[in-house]
């Protein structure tokens, strides 16, 4: 009996797990759309080696206000893989490098999917999606 109580709970807190990736899943693209709209692969790039969070948001041009939030997306890029972390101690800060995925949408790269992954991030592309049960009703 009590087994059957924890492979029950066991599969609840698992489709829970299921069910927020789903319902949040969504940031994972739209954090990379930012990344491709703001310039940051393009700006690391530029500047030839791994950068710390200040020499980003020197290097894009944002309003002053908005460069102290940069912080909080920079670790989701790292999360989805999109850029690389290390460094980061009690006296350093952490520097962010790119990834073979944040090299394949470099703007003037040989073989860029930057035009096709914005194309695919696009809210004209998004938007039909937020619209399909009404579809099918």
């Amino acid at each position: 009996m009590e087994d059957n109580l924890s492979d029950e709970f066991s599969e609840l807190v698992q489709g829970q797990a299921e069910l927020w990736n789903l319902t949040v899943g969504f940031q994972k693209s739209m954090s990379l759309r930012c990344a491709l709209d703001l310039g940051i692969p393009d700006a690391i790039n530029n500047y030839g080696q791994p950068m710390t969070l200040s020499q980003i948001q020197s290097a894009l041009s944002l309003p002053s206000a908005k460069k102290p939030h940069l912080h909080r997306l920079l670790p989701l890029l790292t999360h989805i893989g999109f850029l690389f972390e290390q460094g980061a101690g009690v006296r350093t800060e952490a520097i962010y490098g790119l990834t073979t995925m944040s090299l394949l949408v470099l703007k003037n790269g040989a073989s860029t999917m930057f035009p096709l992954a914005c194309f695919n991030l696009d809210f004209i592309i998004v938007k039909p999606s937020l619209h399909l049960s009404e579809w099918f009703k």
